[in-house]
């Protein structure tokens, strides 16, 4: 089979595309320099997906967890399999949002038997938007640790009557599409407590980012933790609040990042040319054509 890199992420090692090239052509694969010649694409975030040219392609491998942008209407068109890779993030976005929720320990310099601030997260009740691969392995960490999960996913059959204003820490676990397209806005924010805590390391355009800022603006004591953003780059100084904490999508990279990319490439296509008649069935939640629910890519 004939493979072509579409692009790869400024957060990935100089050296990657060479480790990648030499790890793929282990499994008698050959790396092509022009599109139109490949039978395999590689793609990430930064591809232009709507202008893929993919006559003569058999295999799309996406090895990122966000795939906002694959177009509804290629997605439905493909005669070949998407597969996404967000399975290779899922544990260190999982650690990421826990970290946000389980706060920072004050270490101390001095002898001072004092913890200011600090709430037992026992007594919160905790709402998970999303139970994709991440919000499943959240939901099972914190289940023991706090009063209440609740959960909100209409395409998993899973939408509790939440009582919004005993809610103290929202979590973002969705994909985004036009049904949660900025869902968290004045209207959802003012159903909230004014003590309450937003954490978003899911897609940034879930969030309306103004009426967040104007929400924490009003109620100092409510706090968010973004690592996502409407624009990205985002530019910080323009969200210098005080109960607002930042990152640059950073949830999931991790030491190890380009290998398990590689080694998720590798599985796929193994797969893929030595077990072509149970492919779909075995990667069947990972293709992007399942994901397509009421003519909506979820």
């Amino acid at each position: 089979m004939k493979i072509f890199r579409c692009d790869t992420s400024p957060y990935q090692d100089p050296n990657f595309s060479k480790q990648e090239k030499q790890e793929l052509e282990t499994l008698a694969l050959s790396y092509q320099k022009k599109i139109q010649n490949a039978s395999v694409l590689l793609t990430n975030t930064l591809t232009d997906i709507e202008n893929l040219k993919t006559d003569g392609i058999e295999l799309i491998i996406h090895p990122n967890s966000g795939y906002d942008n694959f177009p509804h209407s290629f997605v439905k068109k493909a005669d070949f399999p998407i597969v996404i890779g967000s399975e290779i993030r899922a544990l260190a976005v999982s650690e990421y949002i826990l970290s946000c929720l389980l706060g920072q320990v004050p270490f101390q310099k001095a002898w001072d038997r004092t913890w200011q601030g600090r709430s037992l997260i026992k007594d919160q009740q905790v709402l998970i938007i999303g139970m994709g691969k991440i919000g499943k392995i959240v939901k099972n960490s914190i289940t023991p640790l706090v009063e209440k999960v609740w959960v909100q996913d209409p395409y998993k059959n899973e939408e509790d009557k939440v009582p919004l204003k005993e809610i103290s820490t929202v979590i973002l676990c969705a994909g985004l599409n036009e049904t949660s397209h900025q869902m968290i806005d004045t209207k959802f924010l003012e159903s909230l407590p004014p003590l309450v805590t937003i954490i978003n390391a899911a897609r940034g355009k879930l969030i309306n980012q103004q009426d967040l800022i104007t929400f924490l603006k009003n109620n100092p004591g409510s706090t968010a933790y973004l690592d996502v953003f409407e624009k990205e780059p985002a530019r910080f100084e323009k969200l210098n609040l005080p109960n607002m904490f930042l990152t640059s999508h950073i949830a999931g990279v991790f030491d190890g990042l380009d290998n398990s990319i590689i080694n998720f490439e590798k599985k796929v296509i193994g797969d893929f040319m030595n077990d072509r008649e149970n492919f779909e069935k075995k990667y069947h939640d990972s293709i992007l054509k399942n994901r397509i629910h009421d003519n909506i890519l979820i």
